[in-house]
C-alpha cells in the first residue's frame, strides 16, 4: 500500500512528519485514517501530516476533519486536481 511507505523511528524524541501526494483526499480519507489510527495504536502519533493534489473546494473540506487533529487546507481552484492540506496533531 503506497499511503504505509514511510519511515518512522521508534525514539520518541525524534519529530515524524509524513508528506502524502494524495490524489484525491475524498477517496483516499479512510486509508488515512486508518493509518493514523493504527500508528496511534502502537504509540507512535503522526504530528503533522502534510498532503498535496487534495482536491478538495470550499463545498466539502469541513467533509475531513480528524479527531485529534487541526486541518489547514488551500483548497483547489482548478476543479481538475490540485489543492494542499495539513493536519497537525493536537497535544
Amino acid at each position: 500500500d503506497d499511503m504505509a511507505k514511510f519511515a518512522v523511528s521508534r525514539r520518541s524524541s525524534q519529530f515524524t512528519a509524513v508528506h502524502l501526494s494524495i490524489r484525491s483526499l475524498p477517496s483516499k480519507y479512510d486509508q488515512l485514517r486508518s493509518l493514523v489510527s493504527n500508528m496511534t495504536d502502537i504509540g507512535m502519533p503522526i504530528p503533522l501530516i502534510m498532503l498535496c493534489e487534495t482536491v478538495l473546494t470550499e463545498l466539502n473540506y469541513h467533509l475531513y476533519q480528524m479527531p485529534g487533529y487541526q486541518f489547514i487546507c488551500n483548497n483547489s481552484n482548478s476543479g481538475r486536481g490540485g489543492g494542499g492540506g495539513c493536519y497537525i496533531h493536537l497535544y
